[in-house]
């Protein structure tokens, strides 16, 4: 029986906290759905965070969203240290992922999501990533198409999320 108790403990998984600087949880969450949220969060709310990127990523006036000054600067000088990449589009696709709408404006970007307003951090747990199309359903369909295949008129469909 010992054998057994210690195959068990050997195959537990355990949780390890530690502190370390965003730029180190960066690169440790990887995967993590909130992940990008939680850091963006950081980079306006953050004060030693504020002093690396605030000139280029900062809250609007009233704190429902996050304006961005000059997305080349952005990309070249915050993004590689937080996000892994230097291309300016990849965070704006990474942004609208998320929910973020992009406000028109002539003089600079700007960026809301209505969970993600300042002195509400609590609200970021309503921020989800957008899910990928499936592409295996769309497959189906287009071979029932190319099959000839009709649905009777009241036939209903239904999407993926509610076959559970």
């Amino acid at each position: 029986m010992a054998a057994n108790e210690n195959k068990f403990h050997a195959s537990q998984k355990h949780t390890v906290l530690c502190f370390c600087s965003l730029n180190e949880m960066a690169k440790k969450t990887k995967g993590s759905s909130a992940r990008f949220v939680e850091i963006l969060w950081s980079m306006v709310n953050n004060e030693d965070e504020i002093k690396k990127c605030g000139e280029y990523i900062s809250w609007n006036e009233s704190g429902t969203g996050i304006v961005i000054e000059s997305p080349n600067e952005l990309a070249s000088h915050v993004l590689p240290t937080y996000f892994n990449t230097r291309v300016f589009s990849s965070f704006h696709r990474q942004l609208t992922n998320y929910g973020f709408k992009k406000l028109q404006d002539v003089e600079r970007d700007e960026f809301v999501n209505e969970n993600f307003i300042r002195g509400f951090p609590e609200l970021r747990k309503n921020i989800i990533k957008k899910k990928p199309p499936d592409k295996h359903i769309k497959g189906i369909v287009g071979i029932a198409a190319t099959a000839g295949f009709q649905a009777p008129e009241e036939a209903q469909f239904y999407s993926p999320a509610t076959w559970i």
